[in-house]
C-alpha cells in the first residue's frame, strides 16, 4: 500500500475552485499547531469534511482540542523541532493511521 500525499493549493483569482479532492471522508489530517488558532479552525473544517483528524501540538491542550472535534480525532503533544520524537510520532502513530 502507498502512502498518499496531498498538497491544497490556493486558487488562482481565475480558477473557480479549489483542488479539494485531498479532502474526504476517510481521509486522514495531519495538523501541526492544531490546538489553538488557525490550525484548530482547519481542523474544525476537515473534521466537518467527514475527514480523521490527527492534531499535533507542543501545549498541553492538544488532546482537549482534538476532543471538541468528536470523531476520530487525536491530539498529540510534541515538539516539530525534536528530530526522534517525530519519527517516533511518524513510526508509531501516523504510519500505522494510514495502515502502512
Amino acid at each position: 500500500m502507498g502512502l498518499e500525499v496531498a498538497m491544497l493549493k490556493r486558487p488562482r483569482t481565475d480558477e473557480k475552485e479549489t483542488d479539494m479532492e485531498a479532502i474526504g471522508p476517510g481521509k486522514l489530517a495531519v495538523i501541526t499547531g492544531g490546538a489553538d488558532g488557525i490550525g484548530l479552525a482547519a481542523a474544525q473544517r476537515l473534521a466537518a469534511a467527514g475527514m480523521r483528524v490527527c492534531l499535533l501540538d507542543w501545549s498541553d491542550g492538544v488532546t482537549e482540542a482534538a476532543a471538541t472535534l468528536g470523531g476520530e480525532a487525536r491530539g498529540y503533544r510534541i515538539d516539530m523541532a525534536d528530530p526522534a520524537g517525530v519519527m517516533a510520532l511518524a513510526t508509531h502513530i501516523i504510519l500505522p493511521e494510514l495502515g502502512v
